[in-house]
């Protein structure tokens, strides 16, 4: 079977960790030269300022990476000429959907560039290149998001190994066109922009080129449009896309409730500790990109106990890597927080226990997500996302208005919103999922 038997779990693995590695590492360096020792540290904040800004842009695809990667393993099945050719049609309509998407995140990216300095407080001499930098920055994550659906059928093809590699390959273009364009340009704003342009346009070529190859499909046919088809994938992705926007009722409504009722000492602490928490969760990150496809296959070939055993050892890893991951940061955090800030903060230190606490239960977590997404039940997942991210507003904002554990309280909200749904709703609605497929299938 494509996809599964080609590749060992292991291969997928260091695959999806060596792409993650190399978005940190690409992302460290171009940081590293853009701040130039202190002399361009503005330019560097606008670079930070614009990459998490359109980040947002990540909606506009629509979850199309998991949306496709469900229907095509559904389509493959045991791999028959005629599941080949279904799969090769919602390739095709994948494409055309990842085309008009491209086009309506180009038009959000134009608009956000154009109107940069009403958006945000700019120095009057900056404004232009932040305009410019914003534009070619944005432009290379639609580039990325486009490419989504080559990227998905690689995925679901046996060749999950080599579309990661392009996004080593893609980051490393990134690097290397910043390093040469500063020697030519001399601004690293814009050349850490058109290098992040030119490395999206890269990816989104050589997916297409490497899935036109392997599909027989190298450009879309619009003859080939299914509407009905368009409409199911589409909706698949919108659940996938709301279950992606509920993560802002964690951190980023957790540091509203911070500047409301804390102090800016607490708010700087906290954001200290929230982005080791990112950090780390890209040791979970990896796993779960290898898990996705990978599930999406067996489920479609009727192997639910192996899914479950996929699940089970996957996630005890997971969760593992992360207590002892958790372990070494947190005694070793005051010469981690002096190397990396330049001095201790004990307030973040404080709280950092409880924020490992919760980056062990969510990160463990990610494998049971690319279960339920292969499943096709996204629109559940979604469900329990949100509410869950509803309680972490309710009990962090109980907890920080009405009692006295400060920042701790805003921790325990997001622990126990995190804990009901990934130690208690997740388990249960895999094992009764996998049951009801079971029972069907008989």
């Amino acid at each position: 079977m494509p996809g599964d038997g080609q590749a060992s779990i292991k291969s997928d693995l260091l695959a999806a960790y060596a792409a993650a590695g190399a978005k940190v590492l690409a992302w460290a360096a171009v940081s590293r030269l853009v701040l130039g020792g202190g002399a361009y540290a503005a330019e560097f904040a606008l670079l930070a300022l614009i990459r998490s800004t359109l980040g947002l842009l990540n909606c506009t695809s629509l979850g199309l990476a998991p949306t496709m990667i469900h229907f095509l393993s559904v389509a493959r099945g045991g791999g028959q000429g005629s599941d080949r050719l279904q799969a090769r049609r919602l390739y095709c309509n994948g494409l055309l959907i990842a085309g008009g998407l491209g086009c309506a995140g180009m038009l959000v990216v134009a608009v956000y560039a154009s109107l940069f300095g009403h958006i945000h407080r700019v120095p009057a001499p900056l404004l232009q290149t932040a305009s410019l930098a914003a534009l070619l920055v944005g432009m290379g994550m639609v580039f990325r998001l486009m490419s989504d659906a080559s990227s998905a059928w690689l995925q679901t093809s046996g060749r999950f190994g080599a579309d990661n590699l392009l996004l080593v390959v893609a980051e490393i273009t990134w690097l290397a066109v910043t390093v040469a364009l500063m020697r030519v340009i001399g601004n690293p704003l814009t050349a850490a922009a058109i290098g992040f342009a030119l490395a999206g346009a890269e990816l989104m070529i050589a997916r297409r080129w490497l899935a036109g190859r392997d599909s027989g499909l190298p450009h879309a046919d619009t003859r080939q449009f299914d509407r009905r088809l368009a409409i199911g994938m589409l909706s698949f992705g919108v659940m996938v896309t709301i279950s992606q926007l509920a993560d802002f009722l964690y951190a980023p409504t957790d540091f509203l409730l911070i500047n409301w009722f804390l102090s800016p000492v607490e708010l700087a602490a906290y954001s200290v500790a929230v982005q080791i928490d990112a950090a780390m969760l890209l040791m979970s990150a990896g796993a779960s990109a290898a898990f996705l496809p990978r599930a999406a296959l067996m489920l479609s070939r009727g192997e639910r106990a192996g899914v479950m055993r996929l699940y089970v050892r996957g996630t005890a890893a997971t969760a593992g890597l992360l207590v002892v991951a958790g372990l070494a940061v947190w005694w070793l955090s005051p010469v981690l927080l002096r190397l990396w800030l330049g001095e201790d903060i004990p307030v973040a230190r404080m709280i950092l226990p409880w924020v490992l606490v919760h980056t062990v239960v969510g990160g463990s977590s990610g494998i049971g997500r690319s279960i339920l997404l292969a499943a096709g039940k996204a629109g559940a997942f979604s469900v329990a996302t949100v509410a869950a991210g509803l309680l972490n507003v309710t009990v962090s904002f109980v907890l920080v208005r009405y009692t006295d554990l400060g920042l701790h309280g805003i921790v325990i909200g997001t622990i126990a919103a995190v804990a009901l749904r990934c130690l208690v709703w997740m388990p249960w609605y895999i094992q009764r999922t996998l049951r009801e497929q079971i029972v069907a299938a008989r």
